[in-house]
């Protein structure tokens, strides 16, 4: 993952969000705590679908991606751990419900 964002980075400019899901049917843990937290900095906001068969717990993926400033957006979506940056700007009507 932290290839995919790094070849991400060069793309954006400072109005540019970037917006990631991960979607890897069980793999989640491995991709989110697998890729260091200084790697995610270009992400505005993050979703990640979370699978009951996942080896790790939605606040163990928190818990890593906290030092790269992410905090919990509340989400009706139960499956799905959302997360934005605190600099990042608020999602508009084009992203995911808030």
């Amino acid at each position: 993952m932290a290839d995919v964002l790094d070849e991400m980075r060069p793309l954006l400019d400072d109005s540019s969000r970037l917006v990631v899901k991960v979607n890897t049917e069980g793999e989640e843990c491995g991709i989110v705590l697998g890729t260091a937290p200084e790697a995610w900095s270009s992400v505005s906001e993050l979703f990640v679908e979370m699978h009951e068969w996942a080896p790790c717990s939605a606040a163990e993926l928190v818990a890593h991606l906290a030092p790269a400033g992410f905090s919990v957006i509340p989400t009706e979506m139960a499956a799905v751990l959302r997360l934005r940056r605190e600099e990042a700007s608020r999602s508009d009507r084009r992203s995911a419900p808030t």
